[in-house]
């Protein structure tokens, strides 16, 4: 559901519906949750997805990383994600 739905933050956001857009103030609040390095990583891979190789090597410029370090590191923000949200859940309750 989390990727889902990190996947379809934008439309979510936009949606007339009460309840789409409850689920995308929970996206960005989880979000907000994590430092920007993550923040940024789960924006580009999963949020903002129309992006071509140029752009990744720009992504992996400004993080300073390498290919391979940046797909671990998008999968350990990914995780920090998944804590935060349940954080966030747990909170409201």
């Amino acid at each position: 559901m989390a990727i889902y739905d990190l996947t379809q933050y934008r439309q979510l956001a936009d949606s007339s519906s009460a309840e789409d857009r409850q689920r995308a103030a929970l996206i960005k609040k989880t979000l907000a949750q994590l430092p920007e390095k993550e923040q940024a990583v789960l924006e580009w891979f999963y949020i903002n997805r129309n992006h071509g190789r140029a752009d990744r090597i720009k992504l992996q410029a400004a993080l300073n990383m390498e290919n391979s370090v940046l797909y671990r590191f998008k999968d350990t923000a990914l995780l920090h994600y998944y804590t935060a949200l349940v954080c966030v859940l747990h909170s409201a309750e």
